[in-house]
């Protein structure tokens, strides 16, 4: 390193030593210890500091220990783009999914009733086009009115790409196991079939762990014997058979 500042002091000696000429300055890249870097031309330097002038005309003062390294404008290799992150996600094998939704509908009367889930899944994945399983868990059609069933279902899901962000379909068929819920007078409830179709978009291709989400239409039918007056159970009720249409958004893990 000193004999390449002695060789560019001399240089610089040389040039300004010259008459009745204009001498152009080697443009330089100043590689600086903050993480930054200037271009400029190269004035003076000595073995404690360095001088050089920046675009605009404006003269720099910098002391040595605060530039890593310097180099002629035509050295600087080139930067590499950020590297692509790899596809791996596992196109075959088993798989686990676990999801939490929102379900809701805008009624005539009540304004908007909303409701939540939580699923899991087990099954497998043919290929990319087709994966299968079971699964099952809670859903909440009505935090109002305390509806609610235990889902038992089909799971299938596709995806459409093999990049690392990717379309998705799915679709949950099965049967819901309507529940009971005495306090909120609810004292007899019947389950029925149910069927969810979605589309959603898979963030990420780790073989391990990955996000998703998903917006579909879920259909549950189910009945419910509701008391009209809680506090004295069985005397008034009423019988409710009822078609749960319901937009949904889920987000999901898959691993």
């Amino acid at each position: 390193m000193m004999l390449r500042v002695v060789l560019i002091s001399l240089a610089l000696l040389t040039a300004s030593g010259l008459s009745g000429q204009e001498v152009a300055l080697q443009q330089y890249v100043f590689f600086l210890e903050d993480g930054s870097k200037l271009k400029g031309e190269l004035v003076s330097l000595t073995a404690d500091s360095m001088v050089f002038r920046i675009l605009g005309g404006q003269s720099v003062g910098l002391q040595r220990r605060e530039v890593v390294r310097f180099l002629p404008e035509g050295e600087v290799p080139a930067e590499n783009p950020p590297a692509k992150r790899p596809y791996a996600f596992e196109e075959q094998g088993f798989f686990h999914l676990l999801s939490f939704g929102a379900n809701f509908v805008r009624t005539s009367t009540d304004g908007m009733d909303l409701g939540l889930s939580l699923h899991y899944a087990l099954g497998f994945q043919f290929n990319r086009w087709l994966g299968a399983g079971v699964g099952s868990g809670l859903d909440s059609y009505s935090l109002r009115n305390h509806y609610q069933s235990v889902p038992v279902f089909l799971h299938l899901r596709s995806f459409l790409g093999r990049t690392n962000v990717a379309p998705m379909l799915l679709l949950d068929a099965g049967y819901g196991f309507a529940l009971t819920d005495r306090d909120a007078g609810i004292a007899e409830s019947r389950g029925g079939w149910l069927l969810h179709p979605a589309v959603g978009v898979r963030f990420g291709a780790h073989p391990k762990v990955n996000f998703a989400m998903d917006i579909g239409y879920r259909f549950q039918r189910a009945s419910y014997t509701e008391d009209f007056f809680t506090w004295n159970p069985g005397q008034e009720q009423e019988e409710r058979n009822l078609l749960f249409r319901r937009f949904t958004l889920r987000f999901n893990l898959l691993f």
